[in-house]
């Protein structure tokens, strides 16, 4: 699960992205043919899909945006090549993934992290994009439970799966239930900001596949998460104004 995984961090740096995940992906993966290794769990992610129907199902076209996007669709072409030689190879896409034990001094990566580590300075929150984007957000605890089900599973598939909660929220309802929260006024100041034309407008997992194969439900809903992550970041002191 290593990796380099800010979206902005690979526009500025795509060669760093591409060595980072996709060369590393291929050493990995040598590494374990090598070895007789024969299960290979992978960490891809909702930028794959680019903008695309919604929900975004796993065997749609995949036309992504970003560098980032197109370093995790080439590492699941690697994986697939590596399952015509033994390897069984299970590639989880993570929507927005969020949750307590995020890094709130990177303000590169994660939407819901960058946004309650502002808030927690007390300082006005910079938004680059649409607050109408839609986002798929998912508890950390949630996706730990998926993955440690395959890891466990003797009989996990070689396939690829969603990984999300299949609720649409947008930036806008985002940022009303963070400060909801932080119990911070409905009027908590926020900048728009241009966006980047590698930003994805609108990002839905389609979660039938992954929610019948590891008879598996998200069970912590976004307020609830929130709330949860909240009570952490505070605890954990770690924000520096």
């Amino acid at each position: 699960m290593a990796a380099q995984s800010s979206g902005a961090v690979s526009e500025e740096d795509p060669c760093l992205d591409l060595q980072v995940n996709v060369m590393a992906t291929l050493l990995l993966v040598r590494w374990c043919l090598a070895r007789g290794i024969k299960r290979f769990l992978y960490a891809s992610s909702m930028a794959v899909y680019g903008d695309g129907a919604v929900p975004m199902e796993e065997d749609a076209l995949c036309v992504p945006k970003s560098h980032y996007g197109v370093s995790k669709l080439t590492s699941e072409q690697l994986l697939r090549l590596a399952a015509q030689q033994g390897i069984s190879c299970t590639s989880f896409r993570m929507f927005s993934v969020y949750g307590p034990g995020q890094n709130l001094e990177n303000l590169k990566q994660g939407m819901v992290s960058i946004y309650l580590a502002y808030m927690l300075r007390g300082v006005s929150v910079p938004v680059t994009g649409s607050l109408e984007r839609i986002r798929d957000f998912i508890y950390i605890d949630d996706v730990v439970e998926v993955w440690m089900r395959a890891l466990l599973s003797p009989h996990t598939p070689s396939a690829m799966y969603n990984l999300g909660s299949g609720a649409p929220v947008t930036v806008r309802e985002l940022l009303t239930e963070l400060r909801r929260a932080l119990d911070l006024p409905a009027d908590y100041p926020v900048v728009e900001q241009a966006g980047s034309e590698a930003d994805q407008q609108v990002a839905i997992a389609e979660t039938t596949r992954v929610c019948g194969d590891f008879a598996w439900r998200p069970q912590v809903d976004l307020k609830e998460g929130l709330k949860r992550m909240a009570c952490w970041a505070r605890t954990a002191a770690q924000v520096t104004s």
